[in-house]
C-alpha cells in the first residue's frame, strides 16, 4: 500500500521526485496562493507520463464570481442567518480562469489530456428550496445552450510530458 503524505502542495519536500503515477487534488488548487509552485511540485513527484487529475469550481460559475467579490463580513452574516456553520474566513481564488490554470502547469511541463465541466447544484443552493429551483433552472439553461465554461464544476486531467 501507498504512503499518505500531508503537506502543503507547493512545497513537498518528503514526497520523493518521480515516484508517482498519479496525483489527485479535490478543491484545493482554487486556493492555493502560488500556482507555479505547486505545478513545479506536482511535476517533480509524478514520473514522466503521470497524470494530475483535479477538480475545482469553475471560475466562471455565478456563485464563485459573486464570492470572490464579496467581503468576508458578508459570508459571515450569510453563514449565521441562513445555515447552521457559524464561522467564515477569508476565502481566495487563485483559479482566474481554466485557460489560466492549465496554462500555468503547461509551463511546469504539463499537457491537457481532458477537460470537463459539469452542473451540479452547490452546497448553498441545496439547503434552500428557492435557491435550489433557481440553480436547477440555471443548469438547465447552460445545458441546452451548451455553455460549458458557466457549468460549476471542473474536472481537469493533465499528463506530465517529460
Amino acid at each position: 500500500m501507498g504512503k499518505a503524505h500531508q503537506c502543503p502542495i507547493e512545497c513537498m519536500p518528503d514526497v520523493p521526485s518521480g515516484t508517482y503515477i498519479a496525483a489527485f487534488s479535490i478543491w484545493v488548487l482554487e486556493h492555493v496562493g502560488n500556482l507555479s509552485g505547486a505545478a513545479r511540485e506536482i511535476a517533480r513527484v509524478l514520473q514522466p507520463g503521470g497524470l494530475f487529475v483535479a477538480t475545482i469550481p469553475s471560475p466562471a460559475a455565478p456563485e464563485f464570481v459573486i464570492a470572490r467579490h464579496t467581503s468576508t463580513r458578508f459570508h459571515t452574516w450569510f453563514r449565521r442567518a441562513l445555515t447552521k456553520v457559524k464561522q467564515a474566513w477569508e476565502t481566495s481564488y487563485a483559479c482566474q480562469s481554466i485557460a489560466h490554470l492549465t496554462a500555468v502547469f503547461g509551463h511546469s511541463g504539463f499537457e491537457v489530456v481532458d477537460v470537463v465541466c459539469m452542473s451540479c447544484i452547490g452546497r448553498y443552493p441545496r439547503r434552500f428550496r428557492l435557491l435550489r429551483l433557481l440553480a436547477k433552472c440555471f443548469d438547465s439553461v447552460i445545458d441546452a445552450l451548451k455553455i460549458r465554461r458557466l457549468r460549476r464544476h471542473v474536472c481537469l486531467v493533465l499528463r506530465k510530458t517529460h
